[in-house]
């Protein structure tokens, strides 16, 4: 009870978060604390046909701060190879550490789609879920599947935890 009650202590941290499609980026910033679901505000669309790069929509979400975190993680559909992510529904090339460099931010995580799915698991209300074989039970059971349509087919694999909890 007071590791509970020391993590409702702890100052929270706030990033920027983004879902890039091949259509629309969605931008907001992200509080988040250890122990409790992410809280989103600021949220902001942009279509990544009108902006040159991901770097350039970044940097004009940020612009629009008072204050701007200098963290950012970024849920995109495609494969990244090194430091480059392969996706051809985008009108831009993407990598890393040019977006990074670019957008100004210190530090850039960019996650499979549904791999940010995957690790959002713990935080879905359990009336919103829905049992495909067996009794329902409150909550996630482990391992589960995140299986969704998209320009393929998209999926990943939520484990309870250990070093790597997601397969993307």
């Amino acid at each position: 009870m007071a590791r509970t009650a020391a993590h409702r202590d702890s100052p929270p941290d706030t990033l920027i978060v983004a879902d890039v499609g091949g259509t629309f980026a969605r931008v907001a910033l992200a509080t988040v604390r250890a122990g409790a679901a992410p809280q989103l505000s600021g949220l902001q669309r942009y279509a990544c046909a009108e902006h040159p790069s991901l770097a350039a929509i970044l940097a004009a979400f940020i612009a629009t701060l008072p204050a701007a975190p200098d963290s950012a993680v970024v849920a995109i559909a495609g494969l990244l190879d090194g430091d480059h992510l392969v996706n051809t529904n985008l009108p831009w090339p993407v990598s890393v550490a040019r977006t990074r460099h670019d957008s100004g931010l210190a530090s850039l995580a960019l996650i499979n789609d549904f791999e940010a799915v995957a690790y959002a698991i713990p935080h879905v209300a359990p009336e919103t879920m829905v049992a495909l074989n067996g009794d329902p039970e409150p909550g996630p059971r482990w391992p589960a599947l995140v299986l969704g349509p998209g320009t393929g087919l998209g999926a990943a694999l939520r484990f309870e935890g250990g070093e790597r909890p997601v397969l993307a």
